[in-house]
């Protein structure tokens, strides 16, 4: 996640830290920068600098700024999965942290229903500065079906002087009760000019148009994908590489990130058959005469293992059978 709000979202951060509503549901497809954005609004909201509160940014100077920056304000509740929260560094939950430093189970994809238990408690709690108190909860599509319901309960009833601001990366897979108890901010999509721009700003340089498009035009994406080391290079040629059978192209990768590469490639390559526009790749990157039939029985059998990609059995195994499945796919049709 990067640190620096862009630009397209501080107006957005400015309107949403004065609002006087108790809960905001940013809502967007994909990733869009919520998180970061929630927590601008966080941060904004508990500055005692009203003119910097008012910018949506905070001042970063009071002692509420300095102890959110420390990630341990008495007045914040930020609820996130816990392998997000040990990728952004803010702090699980007691139990949780507890369970995952002696290995007794691995952290968590999903938001458990002990991360909303506590935020019960913290609700009760009187604000300990002179701002209301704020939960940050990112992102809804996360809660499982106990905690989503737990949560439903504090929102209706959530206490004195508590804010909410909850974000979404998939409006659609969101419980309409959820929603109902929120007023939503869609976030609209950046011009290409301004993603590519604020690329350019943290550093993506030559690469920035061509991660862009592989992120689906999605900038916080884009970037999280120059940080693990891709670039153009490296990504146009991936198709190839698959239907070649390198497996070493994948080797390096997580299943769960294997397998969504795999889709991206499966679904350009499929759209380009049918006379469509390619979303992730180039059409010159893409093989052009691939199979309809054989791309529409991978597209399937990679949802299917998609389900279960984060535990798999053997990961070595299991990514030769996926680039041997690829590789059938994309051959040309008249090979049988």
């Amino acid at each position: 996640m990067s640190s620096t709000l862009a630009d397209w979202l501080k107006p957005v951060s400015a309107s949403l830290s004065v609002s006087q509503a108790h809960a905001w549901l940013i809502a967007g497809s994909g990733a869009q920068g919520q998180l970061e954005l929630a927590l601008a609004v966080a941060k904004a909201s508990l500055c005692h600098d009203d003119a910097a509160r008012q910018s949506g940014q905070g001042c970063g100077a009071c002692p509420s700024c300095h102890q959110f920056d420390l990630k341990t304000h008495a007045d914040l509740k930020v609820i996130l999965p816990e392998v997000l929260g040990l990728e952004t560094g803010w702090p699980l939950e007691n139990a949780a942290a507890r369970d995952v430093e002696k290995k007794k189970r691995k952290p968590s994809s999903e938001i458990r229903i002990d991360a909303v238990r506590e935020l019960l408690a913290f609700c009760q709690l009187t604000p300990s500065g002179p701002r209301d108190k704020v939960v940050v909860l990112h992102p809804c599509e996360r809660l499982n079906t106990a905690s989503a319901n737990a949560l439903l309960k504090t929102l209706e009833e959530p206490g004195e002087r508590t804010r909410f601001i909850l974000t979404t990366q998939a409006e659609s897979r969101l419980l309409p009760t959820v929603k109902s108890r929120c007023l939503i901010h869609r976030l609209a999509v950046p011009s290409p000019d301004q993603t590519l721009s604020w690329l350019q700003a943290q550093g993506v340089e030559h690469d920035a148009a061509a991660l862009l498009r592989a992120a689906g035009g999605q900038p916080e994406a884009a970037l999280a994908l120059h940080q693990a080391g891709w670039n153009a290079q490296r990504w146009s040629g991936l198709p190839k590489a698959i239907r070649a059978g390198d497996v070493q192209a994948l080797s390096d990768l997580p299943m769960p990130e294997v397998v969504g590469l795999l889709q991206k490639i499966c679904h350009d390559t499929l759209a380009l058959v049918h006379g469509g526009e390619p979303r992730f790749f180039a059409p010159q990157d893409l093989p052009t005469k691939a199979h309809a039939w054989r791309l529409a029985q991978w597209a399937r059998a990679l949802n299917d293992t998609a389900r279960h990609a984060q535990h798999p059995y053997h990961a070595p195994l299991m990514l030769d059978a996926l680039v041997s499945q690829a590789q059938r796919a994309l051959q040309d049709s008249h090979v049988h």
